[in-house]
């Protein structure tokens, strides 16, 4: 299952408007471990459903989504809760790391 793809139209009302933590990956299609990363993700995804909420930014085209963030280098994955970065990690993970993100931003 493909993490729902945010935008500069989508992306506050998504992330902002809900108290739920959401992850959002910013990748670029042509990165290397960006693509090992999506399918761990898209683990958890599948593992819990909407218990966690998880998305994608294509750094590619929302620039300035990614600056916003300060991201740098790709992948770039943030934990954002009530609408402040809570936790943020660059790289790829396993999913232990990934879902040591909620438990960080706790």
């Amino acid at each position: 299952m493909p993490l729902t793809a945010l935008n500069r139209y989508n992306f506050h009302e998504t992330t902002y408007n809900n108290p739920e933590p959401a992850l959002v990956e910013f990748y670029s299609p042509h990165c290397s471990y960006c693509r090992m990363l999506t399918p761990v993700l898209e683990d958890i995804q599948r593992s819990f459903g909407d218990a966690k909420r998880l998305y994608s930014v294509n750094i590619d085209e929302e620039r300035e989504l990614a600056e916003a963030y300060r991201v740098r280098s790709v992948p770039t994955t943030v934990l954002i809760k009530r609408g402040t970065a809570a936790v943020t990690c660059l790289g790829c993970m396993t999913k232990e790391q990934v879902l040591q993100m909620w438990d960080i931003a706790r």
